[in-house]
């Protein structure tokens, strides 16, 4: 006879109900899809790691939007400086998805409506 342990079949049931790693990121990808610009002034407000992908990326894509898979593809590259050739990324993104999100959100990129 096994020992009933408290909650140990509710969880069962949660964890079979969680929407799989899949679907979240259709779910993000969904919610940020669309076309970019780099914001094109610096602001106070951001930190100075963020403010050297904003210029790295001012650099690359000059008065011009792009989509979210360029950003993307941009990012798990190191975010590159095109003029010194060097990421602007201390460490690759272990989760590119998460810290491309992190830019947007961070007023690096605006969405263009």
């Amino acid at each position: 006879m096994s020992r009933y342990v408290p909650g140990a079949r509710i969880k069962e049931v949660i964890d079979e109900m969680k929407p799989s790693e899949a679907a979240n990121a259709a779910f993000e990808r969904g919610f940020y899809d669309g076309q970019y610009e780099v914001a094109k002034t610096s602001q106070a407000s951001l930190r100075p790691e963020l403010e050297r992908m904003r210029v790295a990326a001012q650099t690359l894509w000059p008065n011009q939007l792009v989509t979210l898979d360029e950003i993307m593809k941009w990012v798990a590259d190191g975010a590159m400086d095109p003029i010194k050739d060097e990421p602007t990324l201390p460490n690759p993104p272990s989760d590119v998805q998460r810290t491309t999100v992190l830019l947007i959100n961070n007023d690096v990129f605006k969405r263009h409506w």
